[in-house]
């Protein structure tokens, strides 16, 4: 999995009380994500089957584009 495309997409979520960005940390193939509240941590964690899917979609949208 990409975690670049995974974490950029986390970073440019905004918290809806604070007005901030999380601050993700990747290392190796782990991805911390530092948060300002646990709400917002709740509302990515909520968010991160979307982002996920979109990745893979991506994924095979551009393995097919090759292939053709």
């Amino acid at each position: 999995m990409n975690y670049t495309f995974i974490g950029r997409e986390v970073a440019n979520l905004t918290c809806k009380v604070h007005r901030r960005h999380p601050r993700v940390v990747q290392s190796g193939e782990n991805i911390h994500i530092e948060c300002c509240c646990e709400e917002f941590r709740a509302e990515i964690a909520d968010k991160l089957p979307a982002i996920a899917k979109a990745y893979v979609q991506q994924t095979l949208s551009n393995f097919i584009k090759k292939q053709w």
